[in-house]
């Protein structure tokens, strides 16, 4: 009795370990409330490549190598691939170590940014004409914050 036991819990424990993990998914889903958008997306990441994968809600789930294609791929949407210098990309900092390290790369990509504060929340802002470059830099920062935990 006790082998079969053994047996059973050898086989569970073997069907639990599969060789091929799960991709690590990125905590910045996304999704677009007109579903034409949200096959846009669909069609435009499959295009560049960009593994993905949408939950019951319509939420797009990606890896972190591909954090900069995705922010691509919703600028192209957002903007219908028309960059404007007066218009501004922004992103919430959350912490002294987040604000030290994008303000850091910035200035040694030459990117021009500024800080304000929005209801209480500090925020650094671009030019979307930058956002590609930026993008970049967002995602050595995510793939960083991933590696960490």
């Amino acid at each position: 009795m006790k082998h079969l036991i053994s047996t059973c819990i050898f086989f569970l424990c073997l069907a639990g370990c599969d060789s091929h993990d799960p991709p690590v998914l990125v905590g910045e889903p996304f999704r677009f409330d007109d579903e034409h958008k949200n096959a846009f997306a669909s069609k435009k990441l499959a295009e560049q490549g960009v593994k993905f994968q949408r939950d019951g809600q319509g939420f797009f789930y990606y890896e972190p190598d591909y954090h900069a294609e995705v922010l691509g791929v919703l600028r192209s949407i957002r903007t219908n691939d028309t960059l404007r210098e007066s218009n501004h990309e922004s992103l919430l900092l959350l912490s002294d170590e987040q604000r030290f390290f994008f303000e850091e790369e910035l200035h040694k990509a030459g990117i021009p940014f500024f800080t304000h504060e929005d209801i209480g929340d500090l925020h650094l802002s671009w030019s979307e004409v930058y956002g590609t470059k930026v993008d970049q830099i967002r995602e050595e920062y995510l793939i960083r914050s991933v590696a960490k935990d």
